[in-house]
């Protein structure tokens, strides 16, 4: 079996249909902390957080209305990504599935007229700071943080709920 997502539609609000030439997920990176025993032959990494790398996004010309929305930096901004996941078997097409992906982040650097060339259209484009991310899968969370509202949610499950009753919150 081979999945694959060539084709995606974004979301900043509205549609942005036909603008957009490159969309970047963030990656997740676990935040980890070195154990180092006397007692042991070596050491030992253990995750105590997530963090979530930049995310950008690249559009085709300039698009005065997703500026006007990107250029603020103390907003925060929801861009959904919507999918279409072809699953092959073999070379026949099995299915055709929704994913979807959100992401919440401030902008970190926007570049509102790119690199213009002659007899090519400038792109313009932002990168994002996110602070959460969510993936859905035919209508189910495979996995969402939160990084301000200490959420951690892999495949329904809840990772950091017992951390958050023993602090209170």
């Amino acid at each position: 079996m081979v999945a694959i997502l060539s084709n995606a539609h974004l979301y900043l609000g509205a549609s942005l249909f036909g603008k957009i030439s490159e969309f970047k997920f963030p990656d997740i990176e676990a935040q980890t902390v070195e154990s180092k025993p006397i007692d042991s032959i070596g050491t030992t990494d253990y995750p105590v957080g997530l963090s979530l790398s930049d995310s950008s996004i690249t559009f085709i010309g300039f698009n005065p209305e997703a500026y006007n929305e990107l250029a603020d930096i103390y907003k925060e901004h929801v861009i959904t990504m919507r999918g279409n996941l072809r699953v092959y078997n073999g070379q026949t097409l099995k299915e055709e599935l929704p994913i979807k992906a959100t992401v919440r982040a401030t902008t970190k650097k926007i570049t509102p007229l790119g690199t213009i060339k002659g007899q090519e259209n400038a792109e313009f484009q932002v990168e994002l700071n996110p602070v959460a991310t969510k993936i859905e899968y035919k209508g189910k969370i495979l996995q969402e943080i939160d990084i301000p509202n200490n959420i951690y949610i892999v495949d329904g499950v809840d990772k950091l709920a017992t951390m958050r009753a023993n602090l209170g919150l």
